[in-house]
């Protein structure tokens, strides 16, 4: 998991508050059960891939709870999430997935 993230916003204006220099952060990642799973990391790896060869965004909109209405949620921002990848930044595509080269491995056991 890499301590970047892959998504990010500064200087998010909340309508109606007075809290500058707001910033959000995302990540791509997987369930915690699936953390040490390989065909979930695995796609976790895909996606960065897509994210970052295609420069996608996140459209993001906060709203905050107003009064005892449950449907009253007026917004109080929107921003996207822009991506921070750049296919650089990236493993190369099937490193994931590659098993060891078992012919160049060193592990003989003596007997």
């Amino acid at each position: 998991m890499a301590n970047k993230p892959e998504f990010g916003f500064s200087n998010i204006d909340l309508i109606g508050y007075d809290m500058p220099n707001l910033r959000a952060s995302g990540w791509i990642s997987t369930a915690y059960q699936d953390k040490e799973s390989p065909s979930a990391l695995a796609a976790v790896q895909q996606v960065r891939r897509i994210v970052a060869e295609n420069n996608l965004e996140i459209y993001t909109v906060l709203q905050a709870k107003k009064g005892d209405d449950p449907k009253q949620y007026p917004q109080v921002a929107k921003f996207p999430l822009m991506c921070n990848l750049q296919p650089s930044d990236l493993a190369p595509a099937d490193a994931a997935l590659q098993e060891p080269d078992r012919a160049n491995l060193d592990d003989e056991i003596p007997f």
